[in-house]
């Protein structure tokens, strides 16, 4: 990983502190073999700091070399912190996570950039792809929606409402239809859902409608996993239901073995088309339904979570708004070392660009989940994080045997 703007902030403090010479900046960038820094020594320390850290700040094999030339001749716990951050925090959290896993604590979100379409040599989001679709139809019936929001599902079935003969479910139709023809054109990436399966999880969130992840799991071991969703089209007074099962339909059966994995669709699922959410409406009724309790998560899922205290989020996009609500509602445990997001995030997004491109994390944004909810950022392809999780999982059980 690299360092967010926030922690170079605070490693530059620790530099002007320790170092308030600007000399010192141009000895240890020296000493450490770094050329192609221009320093200029006429100027405050703090700003020679500033400039050395903004030219390192995308490459972390340099700002490691520098740190490292520093603690070979200061052994300050401050700069230990940054070095390790830097040089060994993603295994870190990954072994981390593995001891989760293995002791049933953890449990996994999947967020929209899991679900992968193929388009030539290319994978954009399922939910980018059904955008797509929308935007071709009102394009065709000449509705309008800003093109810069194009990619975005939920802004785009807003806009959607007003094509002619539109009528309620239409999204959700289209989104099952499509996702059942690209699967069986193979064009749905399933590699990680395969990698996913190999871990042993107890809870899964799943933000998406699919039951991929489920079937898979039921591949290696028959009856092991089981698909539930969470359906806001049932009122509590239109259906009696029991306290186990209000809000909590299951796939096959209402009972919860409880050495099974239950795979939790949150916003619907393509097994009841009337279940899933697309627009921030329906969002926005979402959390109202859930806060009222109507139809209310299920106890026992709730229950599940009071014994775990790990959190692996993947694929998500935290500029929804509604993210930041749920994961409230679920009263995820804020402790360092808890909880760790991977998906990809170019660098170089800061005050000169707050917002996000492509779906990628804004700095408010970021900041805002790092200090609420003790996130931890790994900016990494999914798959090899997930394949690196598996293998140390292989190791833990080969020291067991």
């Amino acid at each position: 990983m690299i360092l967010s703007a926030k922690q170079l902030h605070k490693l530059r403090k620790v530099l002007y502190r320790l170092f308030p010479n600007g000399q010192e900046a141009h000895f240890y960038l020296t000493t450490a073999n770094i050329q192609n820094v221009f320093v200029d020594t006429n100027r405050n320390a703090w700003m020679v700091w500033g400039d050395v850290l903004d030219a390192l700040k995308t490459n972390k094999e340099k700002m490691i070399q520098l740190l490292k030339a520093m603690l070979d001749k200061n052994d300050v716990p401050e700069l230990q912190y940054f070095y390790t951050e830097l040089e060994s925090s993603r295994r870190m959290r990954l072994v981390s996570l593995a001891e989760a896993l293995i002791m049933g604590r953890c449990v996994l979100f999947l967020g929209p950039e899991v679900l992968k379409v193929r388009e030539g040599g290319a994978q954009i989001s399922f939910n980018e792809w059904i955008a797509r679709k929308l935007e071709e139809r009102m394009v065709n019936d000449n509705v309008y929606f800003d093109k810069d929001l194009n990619t975005n599902l939920s802004y785009m079935a807003n806009c959607y409402k007003e094509t002619p003969n539109y009528m309620f479910g239409d999204v959700a139709a289209l989104s099952n239809t499509e996702f059942k023809s690209l699967l069986a054109q193979q064009r749905i990436g399933r590699e990680i859902y395969e990698q996913m399966a190999m871990l042993p999880l107890r809870i899964v969130i799943n933000a998406n409608p699919d039951d991929l992840l489920c079937n898979y799991i039921n591949q290696r071991k028959a009856d092991s996993c089981r698909l539930s969703y969470y359906d806001i089209s049932s009122k509590e007074e239109e259906r009696p239901q029991t306290t186990s099962s209000a809000g909590l339909q299951v796939a096959g059966s209402e009972l919860l073995t409880g050495g099974q994995t239950v795979v939790y669709n949150i916003f619907g699922s393509f097994r009841n088309e009337s279940s899933i959410l697309h627009t921030e409406g329906e969002f926005l009724d979402f959390i109202s339904r859930v806060t009222m309790g109507n139809p209310r998560l299920d106890s026992n899922l709730l229950a599940e979570f009071n014994e775990k205290d790990s959190y692996l989020f993947l694929g998500f996009d935290f500029e929804q708004w509604y993210f930041k609500v749920l994961f409230h509602l679920f009263k995820l445990k804020k402790d360092q070392f808890n909880a760790v997001s991977c998906s990809f995030d170019a660098p170089g997004i800061g005050a000169a660009n707050p917002l996000p491109a492509n779906g990628r994390i804004s700095v408010r944004t970021r900041e805002f989940f790092e200090e609420e909810f003790k996130m931890f950022f790994v900016s990494d392809d999914l798959q090899s994080f997930i394949t690196d999780l598996n293998a140390l999982l292989a190791n833990y059980s080969a020291k067991l045997i």
